[in-house]
């Protein structure tokens, strides 16, 4: 036999071989490995055209294997309790029923702005690497051991036990009405964060069980009218005016970076009826993240008070509280960039921009319709 019709079959039969041992180590990628053993063995029929009745059945025994797999895969719930994390659950999650992209940005989609960052930035790795060093703070703190595992769970079902410098403590537990997220959402979330820079064991994801409400746990139901509660969230000249401050953005759109209030397109989802009822008639008890007042002393002396709207090393920006007004008429409300050379204090306000009347101005029918109408924004 000439050596290279020896060296092409030796390699199409090692080829063969390679491929049933890859089809044990990644089952979860059958079908690919199936369609490539379809591939070798169409090459062992022309190269060995007088044994093709028994490479004929060895090729389809694999074909047939890998396509079994593939449907055991898809049929058969993982070991972990959980959705293949191929599949993109966690994934899913952050950006669906967990809200978290409302809060949250990653680097490779857009999210809203008033929680940390997790994806890489400039000061930070991602909340993959993150989570090993705060789980590691936390041990530490702690005095027991905490994985970063450990640590992201605990920051979904109990934010308030560390709260990153510079926010707020206001995220919504994930396991508690409205979210709501199950044991393996959670898992799966945990893992896909972990996925972000870092690795993920979703075995080794545990969760308190104590901390796990009763499934029979009711959701605050608004009694309000939904429609006449939209009508009077976009009506400019109601009592309320709510659109004026807080536009909806269309839908796949980011929230307005001008607009004065809180991004409320999905607050139904985050938020429940006593929570958006507080908000309404006590702006003040509890101000967004980003959203805060502040006030400014001059060196001349002058104080100007305003929405915060940021700013850069070199200016303050913000809307001045006398500039507010123009918001009410649908205009945008002009950003004031005041020179840090000439601040001598910056302070926080424990006011609210919001009106903080609305207690007076608005009857409790309305009260009731808003909210219902804004907890049907999910």
């Amino acid at each position: 036999m000439p050596r290279p019709a020896l060296v092409l079959r030796l390699a199409l039969l090692t080829g063969l071989a390679a491929c049933f041992a890859a089809l044990a180590l990644m089952p979860e990628r059958a079908l690919l490995i199936g369609l490539t053993l379809a591939l070798l063995l169409a090459g062992c029929l022309w190269a060995w055209p007088e044994w093709w009745i028994p490479l004929t059945a060895v090729g389809l025994i694999g074909v047939a294997g890998a396509l079994a797999m593939v449907w055991s895969q898809r049929r058969a719930p993982p070991a972990t309790g959980m959705s293949p994390l191929g599949a993109g659950v966690g994934r899913a999650i952050f950006y669906g029923k967990g809200y978290c992209s409302s809060c949250h940005t990653l680097a490779d989609h857009a999210g809203g702005l008033r929680g940390p960052p997790l994806g890489a930035t400039q000061q930070q790795p991602p909340i993959g690497r993150r989570a090993v060093a705060r789980a590691e703070q936390l041990s530490r703190a702690r005095g027991r051991p905490l994985s970063p595992a450990d640590y992201l769970v605990e920051s979904l079902l109990e934010p308030g036990a560390f709260v990153v410098d510079g926010y707020r403590d206001e995220m919504p537990p994930a396991h508690l009405p409205p979210v709501r997220l199950q044991p393996d959402e959670i898992r799966a979330l945990v893992a896909f964060l972990l996925e972000q820079g870092g690795d993920a064991d979703p075995a080794a994801i545990e969760l308190p069980a104590a901390a796990w409400p009763d499934a029979a746990l009711a959701v605050d139901t608004p009694a309000g009218d939904l429609e006449r509660g939209k009508r009077l969230y976009f009506d400019l000249a109601g009592p309320a005016a709510c659109a004026a401050c807080h536009p909806l953005p269309a839908p796949g759109r980011a929230p307005q970076s001008r607009a004065l209030g809180p991004d409320l397109s999905r607050i139904g989802g985050v938020r429940g009826a006593d929570f958006l009822r507080r908000s309404i008639l006590e702006p003040s008890a509890q101000i967004a993240g980003g959203f805060d007042t502040v006030q400014l002393e001059l060196l001349d002396g002058t104080v100007v008070v305003g929405l915060n709207r940021g700013g850069d090393p070199s200016e303050v920006r913000l809307v001045r509280h006398q500039d507010l007004a123009a918001a009410a008429t649908g205009a945008a409300a002009p950003i004031t960039g005041i020179p840090r050379s000439q601040i001598r204090s910056r302070s926080l306000q424990p006011l609210s921009a919001m009106p903080g009347n609305y207690a007076e101005i608005l009857t409790e029918e309305e009260v009731r319709d808003l909210v219902a109408y804004l907890s049907s924004l999910k």
